[in-house]
């Protein structure tokens, strides 16, 4: 029982220090979310070290961001960025290309070993997407032209993260690469195929029981929750972002007859 009272006692701690740390960047006319960050690098064990029971608050900022990433999914449309596909992926490709560059010098001038700078390489060409897309919605930029072209390079990281993990794996570790690079081969296809099918469709998709759930608040949004994770989970075993799955998922709803709803229900 005191172990429970610490870590809600904990956790309380942190988000009244993060709302102090939001109005704080929103005074100065900043995105709240840096105050966040900010949050955690000061109580985390970087900073003050406050914190002391990180896997829960790691466990909680998980669930955060797999939330983020779904409601951020259902307010956007694949038929839109279909339209600024190619340039999102030469942005991608080319961010890839000067990381690549820039950390063979420094590889060159350190002595570090091939490996390792292909994988510093690829860490450096990758932004985070939960953080990116918060702060466009923040700033009113996620659906103007900007928006949907920096997303659209956020989605093309994210698949680029397949190949990327394929190679990694290829490197070296536990196991047999060849198995983790064929479930990332499978994943990269499936979420190809995915985008197609939710670029190519005229109308709204239907799910399954829409008739049976719609107009039920509770079960659309027990249903929506469920839907959220089961996909991050997915995700998660295919060895990709949890919260990449979950807003897979949040697109997928995005395109439905049923969208309206989860988002009453979802949305804070």
């Amino acid at each position: 029982m005191e172990d429970h009272v610490a870590d809600l006692t904990g956790i309380a701690f942190i988000m009244a220090v993060a709302v102090v740390f939001g109005f704080v960047l929103v005074r100065l006319r900043q995105p709240p979310i840096v105050g966040y960050i900010l949050t955690g690098v000061v109580l985390g064990p970087t900073g003050l070290g406050l914190v002391e029971n990180t896997g829960s608050i790691a466990l909680l900022a998980e669930l955060g961001v797999i939330m983020l990433l779904f409601l951020v999914g259902m307010e956007l449309s694949v038929r839109v960025f279909a339209k600024v596909a190619g340039l999102a992926a030469i942005v991608a490709a080319g961010q890839v290309a000067v990381s690549l560059a820039v950390t063979t010098v420094l590889g060159a001038l350190f002595g570090w070993e091939t490996s390792a700078v292909i994988v510093l390489a690829f860490i450096v060409a990758i932004s985070s997407t939960a953080i990116a897309m918060q702060m466009l919605e923040e700033i009113g930029e996620l659906r103007r032209s900007t928006g949907r072209i920096t997303v659209g390079v956020l989605i093309a990281q994210d698949i680029a993260v397949v190949p990327m993990l394929i190679i990694i794996t290829s490197l070296g570790g536990d196991g047999d690469p060849r198995v983790g690079a064929l479930k990332l081969a499978i994943a990269a296809i499936l979420i190809f195929a995915f985008l197609r099918f939710l670029g190519s469709r005229p109308g709204k998709l239907r799910l399954p029981f829409t008739e049976r759930i719609s107009g039920r608040v509770d079960m659309v949004a027990l249903a929506s929750i469920a839907f959220c994770f089961g996909a991050a989970a997915l995700s998660g075993l295919f060895g990709l972002s949890a919260a990449f799955g979950a807003f897979l998922a949040g697109l997928l709803i995005a395109g439905s007859t049923l969208r309206a709803e989860v988002i009453a229900v979802t949305h804070p």
